[in-house]
């Protein structure tokens, strides 16, 4: 049994390069509807008759480009929010923004709209839901982050693949487990 990962379409949008608390939630609620890079690949359905897909609208926007069939929409494979939770009034640089966000995610603060743990057993959750319910080969697409949550609930389960540090935007990863047919 295979799980293709598959991280959205590069998203066309500008960044900022200093921003407050408030005027960085307005740059990420942009982001969530922004364009995408046009794909010129299909996935087909012989090899992953099954695809769920993150309800965030450049994961979406991914899917009907490049997958053949049909598809399952899901939150469950939503990138971990990424909402501004400190110096909300200070001017700063967006990206040392951004990075705290995710040092805050990674240390479980509770600050954070869903931590680490919260994520990993978001991710364990759905895996587990997806392997009672098929063995056919499933093509997950999704969002940066998340993706490595779904890498180590997928190794954890005994499924191989390259192991990846920053996932590459609509580059297929696929992890697979022999022992499942």
């Amino acid at each position: 049994m295979k799980f293709g990962l598959l991280r959205h379409a590069k998203v066309l949008f500008a960044k900022h390069l200093f921003s407050t608390g408030n005027s960085y939630n307005d740059f990420i609620e942009d982001y969530e509807h922004a364009e995408v890079e046009n794909l010129n690949f299909k996935i087909p359905i012989q090899e992953f008759p099954i695809c769920f897909v993150s309800s965030l609208p450049r994961a979406i926007k991914t899917a009907e480009m490049v997958y053949e069939g049909s598809f399952t929409i899901t939150d469950e494979l939503r990138e971990v929010d990424n909402k501004s939770i400190y110096y909300k009034n200070v001017i700063t640089p967006t990206l040392l923004r951004s990075a705290a966000q995710r040092i805050g995610w990674y240390l479980n603060s509770s600050k954070v709209a869903e931590t680490r743990h919260e994520s990993n057993r978001r991710a364990d959750d759905l895996l587990k839901k997806l392997l009672l319910t098929s063995h056919n080969n499933t093509l997950l697409i999704t969002h940066g982050l998340f993706m490595h949550c779904l890498m180590r609930a997928l190794k954890e389960k005994g499924f191989e693949g390259k192991r990846i540090y920053i996932p590459k935007n609509a580059t297929l990863y696929v992890f697979e487990n022999k022992k499942l047919k």
